[in-house]
């Protein structure tokens, strides 16, 4: 009778990592998990001209991205850049421990609201509990002309640094 408890403790104790992992990699209480919804502080080098502006990136399990920032929204009041982006989505893997890539497309629009193609995206951050960060090597957004997102990019604006924290339901 030991034996067969234990070998039940054991099949249980097995199936709960398994469990835990299968959607995607996302295990509540460890200070490596992405998942979530992150407000983010992004700031571009000085002679780029673009000011530092606010971003929400929500990563889902299974890889999922959807972002959305205050500098490309149509209602930004402090827009510089001569059109509008929808809101990012993409994917994001894990790369190393408390280490994620992500890539996110934006659509981009001309003031008349006539397609250009897409701002691309590309960051390696790291998690740490309830803050994510990038530096500026660690970035990279482009501006890619027509239909095809894989396109070289048109106009390369390089990489920014970013920090952000964990929204929460508290």
């Amino acid at each position: 009778m030991k034996n067969a408890n234990r070998w039940a403790i054991a099949l249980v104790a097995g199936m709960v990592p398994a469990a835990v992992l299968a959607d995607g990699g996302h295990r509540i209480g460890d200070r490596c998990d992405p998942v979530g919804t992150w407000s983010m502080n992004v700031t571009f080098p000085a002679e780029s001209g673009i000011p530092p502006f606010t971003e929400l990136l929500s990563l889902m399990p299974g890889g999922v991205v959807v972002e959305t920032n205050s500098q490309l929204h149509p209602n930004s009041a402090n827009q510089i850049l001569p059109f509008n982006g929808s809101p990012g989505h993409g994917a994001w893997e894990r790369r190393a421990p408390c280490r994620i890539k992500f890539k996110v497309l934006k659509q981009v629009f001309d003031p008349t609201q006539n397609f250009l193609g897409f701002i691309r995206i590309t960051v390696r951050a790291r998690i740490d509990g309830d803050t994510i960060s990038n530096e500026f090597a660690d970035s990279n957004v482009e501006l890619v002309f027509g239909t095809d997102p894989d396109a070289p990019p048109s106009l390369i604006f390089g990489g920014s640094s970013s920090v952000g924290k964990r929204v929460t339901a508290d």
